[in-house]
C-alpha cells in the first residue's frame, strides 16, 4: 500500500492507522493519498479500482458530516470525533473500491468504528 500524504499530519501514524483499518476491513488499497481541505473531511474511492483519496482539514473540522454544520473544533491532534470520522469515510471509500455503490452500502453514521478508543494522529 502506497500513501502519499500532503498534509500536515504524521505521515507514520496515518500508515499505522489506515493498515490497521484494513486489515480489519480484509482489503488494502494499492494507493492512499491524503490531501489537504480547506472545509471538511470527505473523500474518494473508485468503483474496483485501489485507489483512495481523503481531504482531511488543516486546522478546523465540521462534526456533522451530513449536514457539514455544527461546531468547528480546532485540530493539534485527530482524534476521538475527528477520527472516527476519518475511519468511516475510510472504510466507505473501501467499499467502493471492493465494487459497492452507493445503494448497496450502509449509512456511514451506521459504520462501528468503536474499535479506535484511544488512537490519536499529531501534526508533523
Amino acid at each position: 500500500m502506497k500513501l502519499y500524504n500532503k498534509t500536515v499530519w504524521n505521515t507514520k501514524e496515518l500508515r499505522a492507522f489506515f493498515n490497521m483499518i484494513s486489515k480489519r476491513e480484509g482489503y488494502f488499497p494499492q494507493t492512499i493519498k491524503v490531501v489537504p481541505s480547506r472545509t471538511h473531511m470527505h473523500g474518494l474511492g473508485g468503483i474496483g479500482f485501489g485507489y483512495v483519496k481523503l481531504w482531511i482539514p488543516k486546522t478546523k473540522i465540521k462534526v456533522d458530516i451530513k449536514t457539514k454544520r455544527g461546531r468547528d473544533v480546532e485540530l493539534e491532534v485527530l482524534k476521538t470525533g475527528g477520527l472516527r470520522l476519518l475511519a468511516r469515510i475510510y472504510i466507505h471509500e473501501l467499499g467502493h473500491n471492493l465494487g459497492l455503490d452507493h445503494p448497496e452500502m450502509i449509512s456511514i453514521d451506521d459504520i462501528n468504528v468503536d474499535f479506535l478508543n484511544g488512537l490519536e494522529i499529531h501534526k508533523n
